[in-house]
Formats: structure tokens, C-alpha cells, sequence
């Protein structure tokens, strides 16, 4: 923000007279009637200088009763939420916030159709590719450039990895290729369709149990009962007596056949993981992912 302000100064586009903007350190001794701060987070952005105001954790700004917010900017889709929520955050402290909802604050930072006329007018392009927004606002973008005059077959309404190859003559999209999220894991690169994905919301859904088997190597005969662990799965007011009636459950299951070297361990372990899971299925309606440690006695 500080870079774009003076950027804007040097080129022209802001006149800022002397001594209306003002070093940070001076603020302390300004009066509070006067002063203006011009912040980041407009759309909640939970780092954001604003965002960390309403969170009370700001280490130069505290608000005070009556202070005055305004939220310059309309909230882009998908923002509503954080946005709220800094609001919300806002009004606990006694001040008031002015939004587009309440009042004509909003600055627009987009183009209105004349305007992108006028680029038209001013460029003749030999082709055209709306960019930015939503696949909707593209085709509006690309109507208008079309009743301008232009060509259909030189406009490209085109989605992320679409491939426009063109020279001084002709253009076309030729090709796709892969685009989308990546997410980034320590130093690897993850494509979202991986299974770690599905396995992560549902431990973060429903938890994890650990169950532990103690087998006789020699009769194939489980030993003991089933002790069983939870990580991040409650059941409700009796979640021990759940918990015993699992363990019993498994035993009387597990027990009921002889588990020798002629039978994989996966068979085992799929197994308890079949009948714990349809058994805290039937009692608690979660089901939460069953992990199997066998140790050979």
C-alpha cells in the first residue's frame, strides 16, 4: 500500500499536499478528530491490518469507543464470511463501521461498460481475450467487443489452461493443459485428486482409532482383549461404555476364526477395521478411520 501510494504520487495520478500524509511514528501525537488511517482489509483477510485490529491483535492500533471504519470496497464473492466476521469484530468494540450495506462508501475498482468501450475504441485489437472475474463476466466482456464491431472468431473466451497460439495473421486455441490448485506439502508438490486429501478430512471430520491386537503365532488365536485408543473421537455421555462394548464387539468377532500364516495380516486388520467401523456407525452414526497395530505373541 505504501509502495502503490507513492508510485501514484510520483506519476501524477494523486495530488497529496504537504503534511497530510505523515510519518507512522507521529500518530501518538495527533489529535484523534483528524487523523485518518488508511489500512489493509477490505475483504477480511485474516493477516490483514484491519483484520488483526478487530482481533485485538494489532501492536500500534487500539480502537477506541466511537471510532469510525469504513469498508471502501464490496465484498468479492466468496469473502462474505470473513468479512462478517471482522464486522462483527469491529462493532464489539463500540465503533461504527460504514459498509457498502449502509452507506455510499463503496469505491469501484472495475471498469463500467463505456470505459471498456472507449479501451476498445482507443486499441483496435487484432484479437481479443477478456481476462479476470467470473466465467459470465467473460462473455459479457466479449459481447461488448463483439457489438463494437470485432470479429466472433477473433474473440477467445478462454478457461485456465486453455492454450491460444496466435501470430500477426490468425489465432486459435490449439490445446489444454492441466491447470488448477497445487498444494504444497514440505518440499513435494500435491495434486488434489490424491487420496492423502480424502484421508485428511476424514481425520479432521471424524478422528482416528487405534486398535491393538495381541496374536499367537503358533494357534493363529488372539490373545487378550482388543484395547482400543482414540485421537480426536468423542462419543456421547458414555463414551467409555461405547468403548468397552467395542472392544467386547471385536473380540467376539475376531475370535470366532483362527488368523494363521495362511492368512495375510491385511485380512486381519481389514477385518477389525470392517466391524469396529460398522459398530460405531450403528452407535454414534460417525465413523471415524480405524488404524490396526498387531503384535505376534
Amino acid at each position: 500500500m505504501v509502495n502503490n501510494l507513492a508510485m501514484a504520487q510520483q506519476m501524477g495520478y494523486m495530488d497529496v499536499p504537504d503534511g497530510v500524509i505523515v510519518p507512522w511514528e507521529s500518530l501518538a501525537g495527533l489529535p484523534m478528530e483528524k487523523t485518518v488511517i488508511i489500512m489493509t482489509g477490505a475483504q477480511g483477510e485474516p493477516t490483514s491490518a484491519l483484520s488483526r485490529v478487530a482481533n485485538h491483535d494489532h501492536r500500534d492500533i487500539t480502537l477506541a469507543e466511537g471510532d469510525t471504519i469504513v469498508f471502501s470496497a464490496s465484498p468479492i464473492p466468496g469473502n462474505e464470511g470473513l468479512i462478517n466476521k471482522t464486522i462483527d469484530n469491529l462493532l464489539r468494540q463500540g465503533t461504527r463501521v460504514l459498509h457498502a450495506k449502509n452507506a455510499t462508501v463503496h469505491v469501484h475498482g472495475h471498469a463500467s461498460q463505456e470505459e471498456l468501450k472507449l479501451m476498445l475504441r482507443m486499441i483496435k485489437p487484432r484479437f481479443f481475450v477478456p481476462i479476470h472475474g467470473e466465467y459470465r463476466h467473460l462473455v459479457a466482456h466479449a459481447g461488448i467487443a463483439f457489438k463494437m464491431g470485432m470479429p466472433e472468431d477473433h474473440i477467445f473466451v478462454m478457461e485456465d489452461g486453455d492454450i491460444l497460439e496466435l501470430n500477426d495473421q490468425e489465432a486459435a486455441v490449439v490445446d489444454r493443459i492441466p491447470a488448477g490448485h497445487i498444494f504444497v506439502l514440505g518440499r513435494r508438490l500435491w495434486d488434489p485428486s490424491n487420496s492423502v486429501f480424502k484421508d485428511r478430512q476424514s481425520l479432521g471430520r471424524d478422528g482416528v482409532i487405534v486398535v491393538a491386537l495381541a496374536l499367537d503365532t503358533i494357534t493363529g488365536d488372539l490373545k487378550g482383549t482388543p484395547t482400543v485408543t482414540t485421537h480426536g473421537f468423542e462419543a456421547p455421555e458414555d463414551h467409555e461404555e461405547i468403548m468397552d462394548l467395542a472392544c467386547q464387539r471385536l473380540k467376539e468377532v475376531l475370535g470366532q476364526q483362527q488368523w494363521d500364516q495362511d492368512q495375510p495380516e491385511n485380512a486381519l486388520k481389514q477385518r477389525t477395521s470392517d466391524v469396529l467401523g460398522k459398530f460405531l456407525r450403528d452407535k454414534t452414526g460417525r465413523r471415524p478411520v480405524v488404524l490396526v497395530v498387531i503384535s505376534p505373541v
